[in-house]
């Protein structure tokens, strides 16, 4: 058998490697750094006044023969 020559191959070029999802976030702000929102206290409500309607007067009684259903056979 002749000899194979072993071929040299050149150097691979380095995969850049993908940054992780997490490496692209922004880091989590710790939440000391969080200024606490200060409680705003609301004015007590005014109390709503209950509206008296006046009586309704009474419907006459109109005879509607349009909404009579129809007369049977």
């Amino acid at each position: 058998m002749p000899t194979v020559p072993a071929v040299t191959l050149p150097p691979m070029p380095a995969v850049p490697s993908v940054p992780n999802a997490a490496t692209l976030l922004p880091p989590a702000i710790p939440a000391a750094v969080v200024p606490a929102v200060p409680k705003v206290a609301l004015p007590p409500m005014p109390a709503i006044p209950t509206v008296t309607l006046p009586p309704m007067p009474a419907i006459p009684n109109v005879p509607m023969p349009f909404l009579a259903p129809p007369p049977k056979a």
